[in-house]
């Protein structure tokens, strides 16, 4: 067939018994077409040349038709759960752009479509790169546009499927703000991400736990393109069956204070906050061995005190106080 019919391309061809003939020496083909994209067509059959009585061959017939991409497909916002209307499988680039504008909300610079083939047919597979702008996230304007889900339920033709990744990750700068709260108090307003110290201190001392505290000045972190301060805390309050009271040196928890809790609302390429804190005593403790020490301080858990008492001129240990540390 090939020899004599170069356009059917590549095929195969099987041949069986056949069963539905009552006679002897019978046989059917079968032929696969692998290459549809010119279309295909039953093939016409001529017997003439058959010899025994009765000899002759039967009409062909297309018993699968062609089996090529067919169908529509839907895009999915996971941050939005937008989901956007049927997309043919052929849709050409000004179609796509126009669809996840609107339908997504996701602004779009650039589409390319081409097909997958080299003979430029979108029957055998096709393809859309789309360079994105940005979206109207949560908190703001982000560049960090999500990786869209497609469902392509509705595709027909041979191991059809859809799926979308990113070939390139935007990085957008660092924006959005944050808020604080501090032993479960109400969260503060919501400040921006390179506040100044005295914009964080005045959050802080804004909440009903918090009388007084030390902000350091803003430091940059060139490495993570982010901001660090050092708080340190002065004058506390602890909740109570009265309402917020004076806590003076953190007493009610031993003199170590519970860390800042953190609200994010960060915008930009893997942004995140985090707080981190040191303790006076116990596994945490970074402080106690340089911490100049006052009457009244709290002596729970604070180590060892050594008793001595002076005879003849010189001391003497006369007794430990110990606690475990």
């Amino acid at each position: 067939l090939t020899e004599k019919l170069p356009i059917l391309k590549k095929i195969e061809v099987t041949r069986h018994t056949n069963t539905h003939c009552k006679c002897k020496n019978g046989w059917t083909w079968e032929v696969t077409f692998f290459d549809a994209s010119s279309g295909i067509g039953p093939l016409i059959t001529n017997g003439i040349a058959l010899e025994g009585r009765g000899a002759g061959i039967t009409t062909s017939e297309v018993v699968s038709p062609t089996n090529m991409l067919r169908g529509f497909f839907t895009l999915l916002n996971p941050f939005t759960s937008m989901s956007s209307r049927n997309i043919s499988f052929a849709a050409s680039a000004k179609e796509m752009k126009s669809i996840i504008e609107q339908d997504l909300a996701i602004r779009v610079q650039s589409v390319r479509a081409g097909n997958l083939d080299h003979r430029d047919i979108a029957e055998l597979g096709r393809r859309w790169i789309i360079t994105y702008s940005s979206y109207n996230g949560p908190y703001g304007e982000d560049a960090n546009v999500p990786n869209l889900k497609a469902n392509g339920t509705f595709l027909s033709g041979a191991n059809s499927k859809v799926w979308a990744y990113v070939e390139i990750e935007g990085k957008s700068p660092l924006q959005g703000s944050l808020a604080f709260s501090f032993r479960r108090s109400n969260y503060s307003s919501y400040i921006p991400f390179d506040a100044s110290a005295e914009i964080i201190k005045q959050a802080l001392e804004s909440l009903e736990s918090i009388n007084e505290v030390e902000v350091s000045t803003r430091q940059s972190l060139p490495i993570h393109h982010g901001f660090t301060w050092a708080i340190t805390f002065y004058s506390v309050n602890v909740w109570t069956d009265y309402g917020w009271m004076l806590d003076p040196g953190a007493t009610s928890s031993s003199g170590n204070i519970p860390a800042l809790e953190l609200n994010s609302r960060l915008i930009g390429w893997r942004s995140k906050a985090f707080i981190e804190s040191v303790k006076g005593y116990g596994d945490g403790d970074t402080q106690s061995q340089w911490m100049l020490k006052e009457m009244g301080d709290d002596g729970h858990q604070a180590g060892e005190v050594v008793v001595y008492r002076k005879v003849h001129g010189g001391w003497t240990t006369e007794y430990y106080l110990n606690a475990k540390d």
